[in-house]
């Protein structure tokens, strides 16, 4: 369960009444909330919870969109310049990967010299006397962005791959620093949303930027780029 802390409830998001006294309806003047916003533990009502959740990420979203798109903007300036000419290797180049060059670069290119002939490689006949490959879980084929090695030269597609999930990376962190400063922040001026909007913007950056991204960028870590991306 998560620790759970009282915030005066917000009229617009006020919570249906539950609870009755003879027959007219009560509404609680709290909700409880977790430190990201509308997660309740362990109740009847989390599904209602979740949608007005998922409701008031479209409002923001739609509310704030020239700020999510320049955000956008200048985050993908930040990868373009971070990345450089790697993401338009000549015939020949490969962005550095330890594992990518040991071991993922021939996963792709063993799916794809046999899928370009019609057969899809469920079985690996290659390794000791033959092993599941589609079932291989550095494989995920399944995840949509990998189909990006089927369309794109392999050298190419590495690069974009591991720099598309870092922009995610950023981006998550972004939009999840903005929840929490909106979940404790009680009054809204002009002066204090530039600076949650800077602070969210930087915190976006410094988690895609991280050492945590950027030695496994290094290191060829695909898989694990991919999946940490969508952590926010």
């Amino acid at each position: 369960k998560f620790i759970r802390i009282k915030v005066p409830l917000q009229p617009q998001l006020q919570m249906p009444p539950q609870e009755y006294d003879g027959g007219k309806q009560k509404h609680e003047h709290e909700e409880e909330r977790n430190v990201f916003g509308y997660l309740l533990c362990g109740d009847n009502h989390n599904w209602l919870q979740y949608t007005i959740l998922a409701m008031r990420t479209v409002l923001i979203i739609t509310k704030h969109r020239r700020a999510h798109l320049a955000a956008v903007f200048f985050y993908s300036i930040i990868i373009a310049y971070t990345f450089g000419p790697a993401l338009f290797p000549t015939p020949g180049q490969l962005i550095f990967g330890d594992d990518i060059h040991r071991q993922y670069y021939f996963y792709r290119q063993f799916f794809n010299n046999f899928f370009k002939e019609g057969v899809f490689p469920w079985w690996n006949p290659y390794l000791f006397g033959g092993v599941p490959f589609i079932a291989n879980p550095m494989v995920n084929i399944w995840y949509p962005p990998t189909w990006l090695f089927i369309l794109l030269p392999l050298n190419i597609a590495y690069s974009w791959h591991l720099a598309l999930h870092v922009l995610w990376a950023m981006i998550g962190m972004r939009f999840l620093i903005k929840i929490v400063i909106g979940t404790f922040q009680h009054e809204k001026t002009e002066t204090s949303e530039t600076i949650g909007e800077l602070a969210a913007w930087v915190g976006g950056v410094v988690f895609g930027l991280s050492g945590f991204f950027m030695a496994r960028v290094w290191a060829g870590h695909v898989d694990v780029i991919a999946a940490a991306s969508w952590t926010p």
